[in-house]
């Protein structure tokens, strides 16, 4: 998913950073399906005003008020008690619920002149946990750890060391807010403006064991809350100067906020026990505290993107051109082991306090937040076409698109890596550029069939990840 780029109203909300595996900004679906007015699916457009990914396009358009006042209202339900519980001989008891509800509502502020739309959606589910220890009664239990030595284990970190492990629950929650509000102005009949906000707000629980592997066990405390907050505001005009001149002016916004939060805090280490086990079962490895890669966790980017279009109609050639500016701000602070992370190599280590390994990682001020990667660049991209209408059956699509990033911030210069490596790390996307030449063709060869075709240069879906 992260080769494509998915749009809302053609505004990019794809994962700007490069680490959600849905290639979305956030763990579900952005935008509600009742506010959708229409979906397009483009495999490889030829069409040069589309950039910033190497697959296609899938651009979103959302709903619009009318004249009438209209309105809907939904509500879907799941538990359990709807799903089967038994594979082939063994009874599974799984434990689930979800709901969704929302609503839309639009109209006329200003007869035929101003409308708006608005749309509100909530999904709440709670959903099984599959796997736990060897006798917990799980659907799936990891053999290599008894719910015995869980329970051993838990009591002696509240004891011992004032810390709950926390008990394997039979559930875990997951929740997503959308909201959609969106303004449309007929400001005459040849100029029309949009003003549009939305939000989405999710989380779910991420770490939860879901398979067998590597003879290891995750208890709840190690588990966290992975959640994403997106603040979009969009802002276009739309405008037919003549018969054959018309332009679009865009102006977007993008807030994205990402908490990782460890189900019951950062006030311990990540602590690694080896358990024994009665042959032939090999040991295990229980893990317990906040996992290592949450210790120091936090994310930020915004965005601000401008667009401006202008086509024009000449006989049997629509020639375009545009230039467009996108500029991203990161913020990333990310330092594992930050907390720490002991190793016992076995329960009764555990209760002894003794620890054949620790590790420790943080920045050289011993400030977590000193090693945060804040950076920003822009990509400022120019571009012309001609569509050509050659016959009724047969278009062809000529253009270019220049692409190029700036960047003001440096790295600071890190002596010990140019020591190892031999060359500097201060690196940066500034003053590099690429060029997108295309060609494309559509050819209605029947009624029924329609063949297209074309040659060019695809790029984005810039893994900043990597930049910081």
């Amino acid at each position: 998913t992260r080769f494509n780029s998915f749009t809302v109203d053609g505004v990019k909300q794809n994962d700007d950073f490069g680490l959600n595996n849905s290639g979305y900004v956030s763990n579900r679906s952005p935008i509600s399906l009742d506010a959708v007015e229409q979906v397009s699916v483009l495999t490889s457009p030829w069409d040069v005003q589309y950039s910033g990914f190497q697959g296609g396009v899938i651009n979103v358009v959302t709903r619009s008020g009318t004249n009438e006042f209209s309105g809907s209202a939904y509500y879907y339900y799941g538990d359990d008690s709807l799903a089967g519980d038994k594979t082939r001989d063994r009874n599974v008891n799984l434990t689930f619920e979800e709901k969704t509800y929302g609503a839309t509502f639009g109209g006329p502020i200003i007869q035929d002149k101003l409308f708006f739309f608005l749309n509100y959606e909530k999904f709440d589910r709670t959903g099984p946990v599959n796997v736990g220890p060897r006798g917990s009664g799980f659907p799936v239990e990891q053999p290599e750890i008894s719910q015995a030595d869980f329970d051993q284990v838990r009591s002696i970190s509240q004891s011992v060391y004032g810390f709950d492990p926390l008990a394997v629950p039979a559930t875990v929650p997951e929740q997503a807010e959308k909201w959609l509000v969106n303004f449309d102005w007929n400001i005459s009949d040849l100029h029309r403006a949009r003003l549009s906000y939305q939000r989405t707000d999710d989380f779910d629980t991420a770490g939860v064991p879901d398979n067998l592997g590597n003879r290891q066990y995750f208890a709840p405390s190690n588990w966290y809350e992975r959640g994403y907050k997106l603040d979009q505001y969009v802002v276009q005009l739309f405008s037919n100067w003549t018969d054959v001149l018309s332009t679009e002016f865009k102006y977007a916004k993008k807030k994205v906020r990402n908490r990782q939060e460890p189900l019951n805090g950062l006030g311990f280490s990540e602590v690694r026990i080896t358990t024994t086990n009665p042959a032939p079962i090999p040991t295990g490895t229980l893990f317990i505290g906040p996992d290592v890669s949450r210790h120091a966790n936090k994310l930020e980017n915004d965005q601000d993107q401008a667009k401006f279009r202008a086509e024009y109609l000449m006989g049997q050639h629509t020639l375009s051109a545009g230039v467009e500016w996108e500029k991203l701000d990161v913020f990333n602070l990310f330092v594992a082991t930050s907390r720490g992370q002991a190793f016992f190599n076995s329960i009764a280590d555990f209760q002894a306090r003794r620890a054949n390994r620790y590790a420790y990682g943080n920045a050289v001020t011993n400030d977590a937040n000193d090693a945060a990667a804040e950076f920003a660049y822009s990509n400022t991209a120019l571009y012309v076409q001609d569509r050509w209408q050659v016959a009724d059956s047969l278009t062809l699509t000529f253009g270019v698109r220049h692409e190029r990033f700036d960047s003001s911030d440096v790295p600071r210069f890190n002596q010990g890596y140019f020591n190892r490596y031999g060359f500097a790390n201060t690196e940066t996307l500034d003053g590099r550029d690429l060029t997108l030449p295309r060609f494309g063709f559509e050819w209605e060869a029947g009624e029924r069939t329609t063949i297209t075709g074309g040659v060019g240069l695809f790029g984005g879906g810039t893994p900043n990840v990597w930049v910081s």
